[in-house]
């Protein structure tokens, strides 16, 4: 079992509470948990010192796109060592594949595990749902904590509890005019 994270809540007198979720910090949350490869592709590249971000197979399986990140980025260096040691990986686990990406998971990055949730606390997401949820399949605001069943957000000053079961994918919401501020710089 990982570390789980403390996340803050506030009450309804804007007092922060703190609580840690009754799940594993490491544990998928949104979407499919990982298969046995995918645990011990994460192992391979965390061995490596980068963190596997997501997993996608393409078309059959034929193209394996594989998103990293490290604890200072991931550059191009980063991605052609990744990429030449999970080509003999891969080949010894008899994966079946034609193609091999590995890229970092960009600015709007995943989010899939309270880990994650914990270490983008503060920052904008846009929640896809499965299901309408108040009428609404798509959801953007700030996020502001998460509990076993729920994904809190703010939303233009109001509060959400979006039903955790009915997340299909949680993204960063990159502000993209601050981004361009901080490459001028």
């Amino acid at each position: 079992m990982g570390i789980a994270p403390i996340f803050r809540f506030w009450d309804g007198n804007n007092v922060a509470q703190e609580k840690t979720p009754d799940f594993d910090a490491n544990q998928h949350i949104i979407g499919q948990a990982p298969s046995p490869m995918e645990v011990r592709l994460a192992q391979t590249i965390r061995g490596l010192g980068f963190e596997l971000i997501d997993l996608q197979r393409i078309n059959h399986g034929q193209l394996l796109r594989i998103f990293i990140d490290g604890p200072n980025g991931v550059g191009i260096k980063d991605c052609e060592t990744v990429t030449h040691h999970l080509l003999r990986w891969l080949e010894v686990e008899a994966v079946p594949f034609d193609r091999l990406e590995v890229s970092s998971p960009g600015v709007d990055r995943p989010l899939k595990t309270p880990s994650d949730f914990a270490k983008w606390m503060g920052e904008s997401v846009h929640i896809k749902l499965s299901d309408l949820w108040q009428a609404r399949k798509n959801w953007q605001g700030k996020l502001t904590g998460l509990t076993p069943d729920a994904i809190l957000l703010e939303v233009e000053a109001n509060s959400f509890a979006v039903p955790l079961d009915l997340a299909q994918s949680v993204r960063l919401l990159p502000n993209y005019q601050e981004l361009l501020k901080k490459k001028k710089k």
